[in-house]
């Protein structure tokens, strides 16, 4: 993604993560998620790196203004709400 932020629009990029990156994050997160906390946020750091090439931020940015303006739920949230969805 990085070469490719010079080159696509936001929208487009926004669609690679979400189509392409994302569902490799969130493979199996149901089993994974009684992993440790260091593999968990390495997780969200990747998610929260591919927000800052989305959006064209630098890392000066603070996490939370980053999560407002892109507007991804974490991926914590979304391993909560799948399981919440199992249960089902």
């Amino acid at each position: 993604m990085r070469l490719l932020k010079y080159k696509l629009k936001r929208s487009t990029l926004n669609k690679i993560y979400i189509l392409f990156l994302r569902p490799i994050l969130e493979y199996g997160s149901i089993v994974r998620d009684n992993c440790t906390n260091y593999e968990k946020e390495i997780l969200e750091r990747i998610q929260y790196e591919a927000a800052r090439l989305v959006i064209g931020l630098t890392r000066s940015v603070s996490i939370n203004n980053l999560v407002d303006e892109i507007g991804w739920t974490s991926l914590k949230d979304r391993r909560n709400m799948q399981k919440l969805i199992l249960m089902h």
